[in-house]
C-alpha cells in the first residue's frame, strides 16, 4: 500500500526543487507563492494519476491521454503559474504564440528534471544511500536558498541609489547606477567608480586634470586608454536595506542606513549616462563587498 501523503510531499518537494532551478537557469524572477502553488499543483496531477492507474482499468486512449496530461500539459501548466505574472492562463494557454514562448521553459523543466534523477542514481551507484525522502526536501531548501541571493543580486544590481559626493569644501548629490561591469581598478587594487562629465566640471572645474590625481587604464572593443582619476574625501551612499560591510555604517534612522566610503578612487567617463540626468555616476561592482 503506497502512503498517498508521503507521495505527495515527495512529488511537491521534487517539483519544487525543479521549478526553483528553471527558474535561477532561465533567469526568471521568483514568486515563492506562485512557485509553490505550481509544485502543489503537479504533485495533485502526480497522486491522481497514481491513484488511476492503481485503481481504475483504464482503456488504452484514456492511459495516452493520462500520459499526454502528465508530460506536456501538466509541467506547462506549472511554468505558466510559477513564472507568469499578471495573465489569465486559461484565455492564453491554446494561443499559439504564448505556447511557442513557453517551450524553453518546458525544455528547461525536462533537463533539470533529468540532471537531478541522474544525481539520485549516481548516488546510488556510488553506494550512498539517501532516501528520497530526505534528499529531495534538501534540495527544494537549497533551492530556495540559492534563487532568494540570486534574486537579490540582481534586484542589487538593477537599483539607483542617492550618493552624496564629498570633494575638499564641495557637497553634490547624484543619483548612481550599480554597475556590475565596472571593473576599473588602480594599480592599488582598489576599485574605480566613475562620474559623468557635467558632474566632474562642478567637482572639479575645466580642466580634467589634476596635480593631485592619476591615469586610470581602461579598454574597450575599439580602444585602449586612460582617463583622469581624483579621490573624492567621500562618498556617502543611502539604501533602506543595506547589508553589513566592512566600510563605516551610519544609522540615519530606523529605515534609512548610509554606506561611507573615504578616499574614494573616481575616474572621469567619457560620456555622459543618461540625458534625462537620473544617473550621473557608475558604482564599481565590487562596491558592496
Amino acid at each position: 500500500m503506497i502512503a498517498i501523503d508521503l507521495y505527495f510531499f515527495m512529488n511537491a518537494a521534487y517539483d519544487l526543487t525543479l521549478l526553483c532551478v528553471v527558474g535561477i537557469v532561465a533567469r526568471k524572477r521568483l514568486y515563492f507563492g506562485r512557485v509553490l502553488a505550481a509544485a502543489l499543483l503537479g504533485a495533485a496531477w502526480s497522486v491522481t494519476a497514481l491513484i488511476a492507474a492503481l485503481y481504475f482499468m483504464l482503456p488504452s486512449c484514456a492511459l495516452w491521454i493520462v500520459k499526454m496530461i502528465t508530460y506536456l500539459l501538466c509541467p506547462y501548466l506549472m511554468c505558466l503559474i510559477a513564472y507568469r505574472r499578471n495573465i489569465n492562463v486559461m484565455q492564453k494557454i491554446f494561443m499559439r504564440e504564448f505556447l511557442l514562448k513557453n517551450i524553453e521553459l518546458l525544455l528547461y523543466f525536462y533537463v533539470a528534471g533529468a540532471l537531478i534523477s541522474g544525481l539520485m542514481l549516481l548516488l546510488k551507484w556510488s553506494g550512498i544511500h539517501i532516501p528520497s525522502w530526505i534528499l529531495m526536501p534538501v534540495c527544494s531548501i537549497l533551492a530556495v536558498f540559492l534563487w532568494r541571493y540570486i534574486t537579490k543580486k540582481e534586484a542589487q544590481e538593477k537599483q539607483i541609489y542617492e550618493v552624496t559626493l564629498i570633494y575638499q569644501d564641495k557637497t553634490f548629490n547624484v543619483k548612481a547606477l550599480y554597475d556590475s561591469g565596472n571593473t576599473l581598478m588602480i594599480r592599488k587594487s582598489e576599485p574605480v567608480h566613475v562620474l559623468a562629465p557635467s558632474i566632474w566640471k562642478e567637482l572639479i572645474g575645466e580642466d580634467p586634470w589634476k596635480e593631485d590625481g592619476f591615469a586610470v587604464p581602461y579598454q574597450t572593443v575599439s580602444e585602449t586608454s586612460v582617463m583622469p582619476g581624483i579621490y573624492l574625501d567621500e562618498i556617502h551612499l543611502k539604501e533602506k536595506a543595506i547589508t553589513e560591510k566592512k566600510q563605516q555604517l551610519v544609522k540615519e534612522n530606523s529605515k534609512e542606513k548610509v554606506l561611507v566610503l573615504r578616499h574614494v578612487p573616481t575616474g572621469l567617463g567619457s560620456m555622459e549616462f543618461d540625458k534625462a540626468g537620473e544617473c550621473q555616476m557608475l558604482l564599481h561592482r565590487d562596491t558592496f563587498d
